[in-house]
């Protein structure tokens, strides 16, 4: 009858081991669950945020190239109105000289006067 209560005795050990050591890996498992999960979390806001930051760049780059053109476009402006600026300038200087011309030779011809 002892060695019956022995040898149950450690068949309830070794049962209880059994379990222990069951819970053990099931514990091991879950946390390597929970740290690839935690890795691949940790993945996806890095890459998140280097999209964020590629979308910023583009987004720099196009408002930057966008005052770029506004500026070209002024400069074409502002170059174009004083070009227009010199010729009216030159027509009325021209235009003046011929009434000058004009004048003297009246003169000289004793048109006038």
């Amino acid at each position: 009858a002892e060695d019956r209560a022995r040898a149950a005795t450690e068949r309830a050990e070794e049962a209880e081991r059994r379990a222990a050591a069951e819970a053990d890996e099931e514990e091991a498992r879950k946390t390597a669950r929970k740290t690839q999960a935690e890795a691949a979390q940790r993945r996806a806001r890095e890459e998140r945020a280097a999209a964020v930051g590629q979308a910023a760049a583009v987004s720099a780059a196009v408002a930057a190239a966008r005052l770029e053109t506004e500026a070209a476009r002024r400069a074409e402006e502002e170059q174009a109105a004083a070009q227009a600026e010199s010729s009216r300038r030159t027509t009325e200087a021209t235009e003046a000289e011929v009434r000058r011309a004009t004048a003297v030779a009246l003169l000289a011809n004793g048109r006038i006067g």
